[in-house]
């Protein structure tokens, strides 16, 4: 199993891997990559490759939770990014600290909901559209993705998504 560290380096690999495969439509002015803010690239890459870990009480992104709230409400007030966005971001962080406190555990059964694709295919939507880009939504997953991988919970985390989507589907 791995750690904050691996996480976050296998993370930053993809994020410059996907990087370098989509600077040709940046060379070409198509629009796919945007590097006017190389932020709003890194932040989904390090958030996404160690999200799932956020309901585990002594995980580091948890954590950071409160900081990344806290810095979420200063964002609020200041008008250099949209009003939606500022709105969005204080939910989505606002969310993860909700989660965090109803749910988070000491132990190694942490690995609930946010171990299932759902919730990482739910995150990525929800970071991409604040950020405005598709190549957030790509980067977001496969992070997120390389995360479960990393911990060898793959199957764990299909068979998740199928109990919770048949569940679903059941009401």
């Amino acid at each position: 199993m791995s750690n904050f560290g691996t996480h976050l380096f296998i993370g930053l690999v993809v994020t410059i891997t996907l990087i370098l495969l989509f600077l040709p439509s940046y060379i070409f002015n198509l629009e796919i990559l945007k590097l006017d803010n190389l932020i709003s690239i890194l932040i989904p890459s390090f958030v996404f490759s160690n999200i799932p870990d956020v309901d585990n009480k002594n995980a580091k992104i948890s954590r950071y939770l409160i900081m990344f709230f806290i810095i979420s409400l200063i964002l609020f007030f200041i008008n250099s990014i949209a009003l939606w966005q500022r709105i969005a971001i204080s939910i989505f962080s606002g969310l993860l600290v909700l989660y965090y406190l109803l749910f988070a555990e000491d132990s190694y059964d942490h690995r609930k909901f946010p171990h299932t694709f759902t919730f990482g295919l739910i995150t990525s939507i929800f970071i991409s559209i604040i950020f405005g880009s598709m190549i957030v939504l790509l980067i977001a997953l496969v992070c997120f993705s390389s995360h479960i991988l990393l911990d060898n919970h793959l199957f764990e985390a299909i068979d998740k998504d199928k109990k919770l989507w048949a569940r679903l589907l059941k009401r």
